[in-house]
């Protein structure tokens, strides 16, 4: 199928990235965008394409096309204290339109704060909030609702406070409430809070780069409540609901070195309050048990700018997630990225990237017809490329063109697909 792209004016993801900050009253920034995408996905559900005799088709295994409009204004105050920090207030829409299937259309609303300040003295504070309310087709970090519309919002708040003696060592506290809420009943058993704890020291060792090493403590608290009087147990008393330890190390450097972003690896002991969830199978409440899990882990996100328009960037991740509240399924998150971005006469730029990465289950899905042994644990290997193309055609205006692949190979045949995409967008930032 032919891909016709309709040009819409679109807002820009992150303002500060595009030149953005004309509109200035002494050391307040405002910085209006608007981005307009036309994006044709030959997989809009992330279905297979196939059928299965002996079961029940569904909407998510259908293989459909269609060409999304996005239209995304955004606005952004940035307030500079000198010699201190900043105060920034931001606010992102994106509104999708479908083509054809128009009852997929959607709307994700995100608003952003981050305050950063530092004392002559040593003393070093910041706090930050992200809300988003959002319904698109693109799931959770544990790979839930991918394929439908799923209506739910989040709210993520980050603060530290520190102090740093002399130049060359401190020592930070760091408190993350994030909390997720989804708006149907059946998807309840995502509603969880999490309470993250942690404290790290920093020494630097050369002139732009610090070694640090933290500890972290997280207790993870889901809200859908499972029990019921007939199974005679205390409420509560299935939910998977975790603690986490967790120490980590790695690298981190000053602004304006070569190197940027953080290099970050460490383990992570993760015990379940409960030892059993209950499931209905066929009718029948069934006990099953939870496993606790040590695992390395690692959050690592670094930049290499090896000439004035080259960036090289490489990305590590690893986590263990949860299923939800309503099973016993985790698993363990694992992905690597690498990137180039690279600049021609200061107005072009093209960026490749590419990351793989493997999700490890704990235990087998429902009965399947598509595996000889339907009792082997599943396991998803995840390939994705992209390439784009940016043209700055003046300091407000931008056009790009991209093309985006995704693969998911799993040895459950139904959980796999395939998915193109080709973007055309314009930009304004102000």
């Amino acid at each position: 199928m032919v891909a016709i792209f309709t040009i819409m004016i679109v807002p820009s993801e992150t303002l500060h990235a595009q030149g953005g900050g004309r509109i200035q009253f002494g050391n307040l920034k405002i910085i209006p965008g608007l981005t307009a995408d036309a994006v044709f996905d030959d997989n809009i559900y992330k279905g297979n394409g196939k059928e299965y005799p002996t079961a029940s088709q569904t909407r998510q295994e259908e293989k459909v096309s269609d060409t999304i409009y996005h239209i995304k204004p955004g606005l952004l105050f940035n307030y500079t204290i000198p010699e201190r920090g900043s105060l920034n207030l931001g606010w992102q829409m994106d509104k999708a339109l479908y083509a054809s299937e128009t009852n997929n259309n959607w709307t994700n609303n995100r608003g952003t704060m981050a305050f950063d300040y530092e004392i002559p003295e040593g003393i070093i504070l910041g706090l930050s909030n992200v809300y988003q309310k959002a319904e698109d087709p693109y799931g959770n970090a544990d790979q839930y609702g991918i394929g439908t519309i799923t209506k739910r919002w989040d709210n993520d708040l980050k603060a530290k406070a520190g102090y740093q003696f002399g130049a060359s060592f401190r020592t930070i506290i760091d408190y993350n409430f994030f909390t997720q809420k989804y708006d149907k009943e059946s998807d309840w058993g995502q509603n969880y809070d999490s309470n993250s704890l942690g404290i790290g020291v920093e020494a630097r060792f050369l002139p732009r780069t610090w070694g640090f090493v933290r500890l972290n403590y997280t207790q993870k608290r889901y809200s859908a409540d499972l029990t019921t009087p007939a199974m005679n147990i205390a409420p509560g008393a299935t939910k998977a609901d975790s603690n986490a330890s967790q120490i980590s190390a790695g690298l981190k450097w000053d602004p304006g070195a070569k190197l940027s972003g953080e290099l970050n690896v460490g383990y992570q002991m993760k015990k379940y309050e409960n030892e059993w969830t209950v499931l209905n199978v066929g009718g029948t409440n069934t006990s099953f048990q939870r496993e606790d899990r040590n695992t390395w882990i690692a959050a690592t996100a670094v930049n290499f700018l090896a000439l004035e328009q080259t960036l090289l960037s490489l990305s590590l991740s690893r986590a263990n997630r949860d299923g939800g509240t309503d099973t016993n399924e985790t698993f363990d998150d694992t992905g690597i990225g690498l990137k180039l971005e690279q600049t021609f006469f200061t107005k072009f730029k093209i960026t490749v990237g590419g990351s793989f990465g493997m999700n490890d289950y704990n235990r087998a899905p429902a009965a399947s017809s598509t595996v000889a042994n339907p009792t082997d644990t599943r396991s998803d290997k995840n390939y994705n490329a992209n390439v784009n193309f940016d043209y700055q055609i003046r300091e407000w205006l931008g056009l790009g063109l991209g093309y985006e692949f995704a693969n998911k190979n799993s040895n459950y045949e139904e959980n796999e697909f395939t998915d193109n995409k080709y973007t055309i967008s314009i930009r304004l930032v102000f």
